[in-house]
């Protein structure tokens, strides 16, 4: 499995495909060229990744996801012509809430935004879909078509009760959630020689201050960037 940008998958992906790779991430912030350009810091990249794209689909990986942060309020027709990569790629295609770090300020549609638009726009209700599709944290819902579209709303749509997500740091801290500095120190422990049993439990103790719930878009934001974080 990999997680990539997609702007030099194109001549990759059969290759990659023939050597083990069978599931791909791909970012898709934007449609439009400028905005995708300010998106991933680069010009004239977006071309390059919906070939990407499309090279991971006929190279026939089992699984593609397409991740579109939505950090802007999208107009009707720009989301009309995403309407119509959603439904003619067979992906599953994921949106993901804006989630601001150091101080920025909350941005981008919420929840309740991105659906109503959705619903706006395909003519019709999104129905919940229970269908899991790994162990991320996802909510599915289906379009007036049948296509599932993923939703990740981690400010205005709290999952906090069943999430099952923690990371390691690069300093070997283990992060209880990308929203609070909460950490629990496990690099010293191991320095320290403590056993895998004594590790085990220190990380069942830790699990225990993972929060029910956040305070929505007004929460304090975590001092550490998500540059020094990792996942």
């Amino acid at each position: 499995s990999m997680t990539t940008n997609g702007s030099l998958l194109a001549p990759r992906a059969a290759k990659l495909k023939e050597l083990g790779l069978n599931r791909v991430n791909i970012s898709l912030d934007s449609l439009d060229s400028d905005a995708f350009a300010l998106c991933v810091g680069k010009a004239n990249q977006l071309d390059s990744v919906l070939s990407g794209i499309q090279s991971a689909i006929d190279a026939g990986f089992t699984s593609v996801k397409i991740n579109t942060v939505l950090s802007r309020h999208w107009t009707d027709d720009e989301v009309h012509d995403l309407l119509h990569y959603v439904e003619t790629w067979p992906v599953i295609w994921r949106f993901i809430e804006y989630m601001p770090f150091q101080g920025d300020a909350f941005h981008g549609p919420t929840f309740d935004e991105w659906k109503a638009q959705l619903e706006r726009v395909s003519g019709g209700i999104l129905t919940e879909n229970h269908d899991v599709y790994g162990f991320g944290p996802a909510t599915y819902y289906n379009l007036p078509s049948g296509k599932e579209i993923g939703f990740i709303f981690s400010m205005s749509h709290s999952y906090c009760d069943t999430c099952n997500r923690v990371r390691l740091t690069s300093d070997g801290q283990m992060r209880l959630c990308l929203l609070r500095d909460d950490e629990a120190d496990l690099v010293s422990l191991v320095r320290r020689g403590l056993s895998e049993t004594e590790l085990a439990s220190h990380i069942e103790w830790a699990l225990q201050r993972k929060q029910e719930r956040h305070d929505g878009v007004t929460m304090d934001q975590p001092e550490r960037p998500m540059w020094r974080i990792g996942g």
